[in-house]
C-alpha cells in the first residue's frame, strides 16, 4: 500500500480553511466503491431503505445531512434555512420519511448541477427547527459545526452572536460540495 500523503490545506474564496486528502490505492478505491462510497455520489445515490431499520433512519438521514446538507440563515430575520442536496429518487424517500414525522419540505431543481435536486425544509422557522430537532435532539454523533448552528437557532440568539459563530467556522457554505479524488 502506498503511504498516506498529499494532504493539501488551502482556503476558499471566503477565507475558510479546507483540507483535502489524496489517496492513490486501487484496492481501497474498489473496496469503497463496492460499499457505495462512489465519486459524485450526489448524482447517483439511491436511499438504501431496505437495509436501514426504522429506528436508524433518522441517524442515516443525519449522517447524510452532515455531509450534503446545509444550515444557513435569512439575514433579515435570522431565520434558519435547511437544505439537502441529492438525487430526486433519494430525496423523495427522505421527503416521505420527514412527512411521516410532520415535517414539511419540497424538492426543487438544483440550478448548479442538473442531475441533482435540493430538498428544502425552510417553509418557516418552526418547521426548520422541527427538522433540526428530528436530526439532532438526543443524538450523540454529528458534525460539530452543523450541531452548533442547530443549537444557535434553537436558542434564538442575536445577530452579533450569529456573526461571531460564522466567523469562527470552517467550510459551512451551502454551495460547497467537495469532491474526493
Amino acid at each position: 500500500m502506498n503511504p498516506i500523503n498529499n494532504i493539501k490545506i488551502s482556503k476558499d474564496n471566503k477565507g475558510h480553511q479546507r483540507c483535502r486528502w489524496f489517496i492513490a490505492n486501487k484496492h481501497l478505491w474498489n473496496t469503497l466503491n463496492n460499499y457505495g462510497c462512489t465519486p459524485r455520489k450526489s448524482t447517483v445515490l439511491k436511499f438504501p431503505i431496505k437495509y436501514i431499520p426504522e429506528k436508524l433512519k433518522k441517524d442515516f438521514i443525519r449522517g447524510y445531512f452532515d455531509g450534503d446538507g446545509c444550515i444557513s440563515y435569512n439575514k433579515k430575520a435570522i431565520k434558519p434555512i435547511a437544505t439537502v442536496l441529492g438525487t430526486e429518487e433519494f430525496l423523495s424517500v427522505v421527503k416521505n420519511i420527514l412527512k411521516d414525522n410532520n415535517i414539511v419540505c419540497s424538492i426543487v431543481t438544483n440550478k448548479r448541477m442538473e442531475k441533482t435536486r435540493v430538498l428544502n425544509v425552510s417553509t418557516n422557522r418552526n418547521n426548520t427547527l422541527k427538522f433540526l430537532d428530528y436530526l439532532y435532539k438526543n443524538s450523540i454523533i454529528y458534525l460539530d459545526r452543523k450541531f452548533k448552528r442547530y443549537e444557535f437557532f434553537k436558542h434564538s440568539r442575536s445577530a452579533e452572536e450569529l456573526a461571531e459563530l460564522l466567523a469562527s467556522e470552517n467550510g459551512e457554505v451551502c454551495d460547497d460540495n467537495t469532491v474526493l479524488t
